[in-house]
């Protein structure tokens, strides 16, 4: 939630931090909504104008771990 409402206010580097620590949580317990984290991580960085880190996280362990459709259009 805080995230969410970092990236509201454009702080887009501290949303992004939010979103990783709620991200490693989900992921360790195999909880899907890790796949929506995934996608506000991705968001943050296009918001803040980050292209090329959108492209290491699609292509980190994790990214490739939840590839799908969507994340794809997001690039």
């Amino acid at each position: 939630m805080n995230g969410i409402l970092l990236a509201e206010d454009k702080d887009y580097k501290t949303a992004f931090s939010y979103f990783y620590e709620s991200f490693e949580a989900y992921n360790s317990l195999e909880n899907p909504k890790a796949l929506f984290l995934v996608k506000y991580m991705l968001l943050s960085k296009i918001m803040s104008n980050h292209i090329d880190d959108v492209n290491n996280i699609l292509n980190s362990k994790h990214g490739l771990k939840y590839s799908s459709p969507e994340l794809e259009s997001m690039k």
